[in-house]
C-alpha cells in the first residue's frame, strides 16, 4: 500500500551470458567513483592545508592539494567558502578569500598566481588555510 519497491544486488550484463555476480567493497566502489568526481571540504575549525613559497612580494603559487585518486582525466575545478594565506613573516596575507587563477593539473588543484596585498617575502614561506564549510571540486564526467 505504500507503492515502495526495493531492489539490492543486481547486475546489468550486456549481451546475451551472465557472469557471476560481483560483490564490490564499499573502497572499492568509492576509489571507481573518485575517478569522475571529488570535493574536498573542510568540516572543522579554520585549518591549514599547505605551505606554499611566494615567487613575488604580492603573489603565491602552486599545488594546493592532490587529488586522493588519479582522475579519469584533467578534471574542471572549482570552490566555494573562504579561503586564505599567512607570510612567512606571521603577518596575515589579507589574501582575496577565493583562490585566484584556480587551476587543475593531472595530480592536484592549483594556483596560478594567487594575489594579496604585498606582505609576502619573495622565496619565503606562505600557509594556506580554508575556514569551515570551504571546499574544492574535480569533475571529469563523462
Amino acid at each position: 500500500t505504500s507503492n515502495n519497491f526495493y531492489l539490492t544486488e543486481v547486475q546489468l550484463e550486456v549481451g546475451d551470458k551472465a557472469t557471476p555476480f560481483e560483490h564490490r567493497s564499499f573502497d572499492d566502489e568509492l576509489y571507481r567513483c573518485q575517478r569522475y568526481f571529488i570535493k574536498a571540504e573542510n568540516i572543522a575549525n579554520q585549518d591549514y592545508l599547505l605551505t606554499l613559497q611566494p615567487y613575488a612580494t604580492s603573489g603565491i603559487y602552486g599545488t594546493i592539494a592532490q587529488f586522493p585518486r588519479l582522475m579519469r582525466i584533467t578534471p574542471t575545478v572549482g570552490q566555494g567558502g573562504n579561503f586564505g594565506a599567512y607570510g612567512s613573516n606571521s603577518g596575515d596575507a589579507s589574501v582575496p578569500t577565493t583562490i585566484n587563477s584556480l587551476q587543475s593539473s593531472d595530480l592536484g588543484w592549483k594556483t596560478g598566481g594567487w594575489t594579496g596585498s604585498a606582505v609576502f617575502i619573495q622565496g619565503g614561506g606562505a600557509v594556506v588555510y580554508w575556514q569551515n564549510g570551504a571546499f574544492l571540486t574535480a569533475d571529469a564526467e563523462l
